[in-house]
């Protein structure tokens, strides 16, 4: 993984406490984890920073690949949270929203943290803010015989149009791009992709969307004045990711004249 990871694990292991990193109140921290990347060693000691109800979780999955990706990803998440709470991440609390989104147990408000998880195959991405509610989603941008009837499910009349006039060679793209966008709306929510749409348009969210090479696209529900600076690795160098797409409002991913 990466000296700095394992210098966090280390504290932590050590019960010393994190310093606080600094988290301005308008500011969103990107972390992007290879998570086949992690080596035995560091897995177990995420591990043993999880609640029961996280390990009981991670052993509900029938492939060990699926358990050590859960792991982790929830045990990064938790050492992420410690820093700016200066405690130990096996001491965080978690309570889960109407529809499973986690949150800090907490009513203290110096010590309330947003934050959303989302991953895809051997990615993850952990997004922090002080900001207000946070929706993350990474997809793996791939050609899938049965776009159409997913798009009319999940999209307005007019996502489909744009996707039904677009280029085949873009359509792919541009389906994901939509759905990455979409799904991180109503995560920021705590909602699902069937509640009312014109709830999630006035719930002041930005949406910014990332291309991370070879074919990930990853999109940020963030509050209007939230900014997003280009994710870090736990080396905290900047990851190969570039600017996509920005939209507020009712503005989607999806325009004929990006076709």
């Amino acid at each position: 993984m990466s000296v700095a990871l394992n210098t966090m694990v280390a504290a932590s292991c050590g019960h010393t406490p994190m310093a606080g990193a600094a988290l301005g109140c308008n500011h969103v921290e990107g972390w992007l984890i290879e998570l086949d990347k992690v080596s035995a060693d560091l897995l177990e000691r995420l591990r043993g920073v999880l609640s029961a109800d996280e390990v009981a979780r991670a052993e509900r999955f029938h492939f060990e690949l699926h358990r050590r990706r859960f792991v982790a990803t929830r045990g990064a998440l938790r050492f992420l949270l410690s820093r700016h709470l200066e405690e130990d991440p096996s001491g965080i609390c978690f309570d889960y929203g109407p529809a499973g989104k986690p949150f800090l147990k907490t009513t203290e408000p110096d010590r309330v943290l947003y934050f959303n998880v989302t991953h895809a195959e051997n990615l993850a991405v952990v997004g922090i803010t002080r900001a207000g509610e946070i929706g993350i989603d990474l997809e793996r941008v791939r050609v899938f015989s049965d776009w159409e009837q997913v798009a009319i499910a999940t999209f307005s009349s007019e996502q489909v149009e744009a996707l039904r006039a677009c280029a085949e060679a873009w359509r792919p793209e541009m389906f994901f791009r939509a759905w990455t966008r979409e799904e991180a709306r109503v995560k920021a929510l705590g909602v699902g992709l069937g509640d009312d749409g014109r709830v999630r348009d006035a719930a002041g969210l930005r949406v910014q969307t990332f291309q991370i090479p070879p074919s990930f696209l990853l999109s940020f529900a963030v509050p209007f004045w939230a900014y997003v600076p280009p994710l870090r690795t736990w080396e905290g160098e900047a990851v190969h990711a570039s600017f996509s797409a920005s939209a507020s409002g009712s503005a989607e991913g999806i325009r004929p004249t990006c076709c």
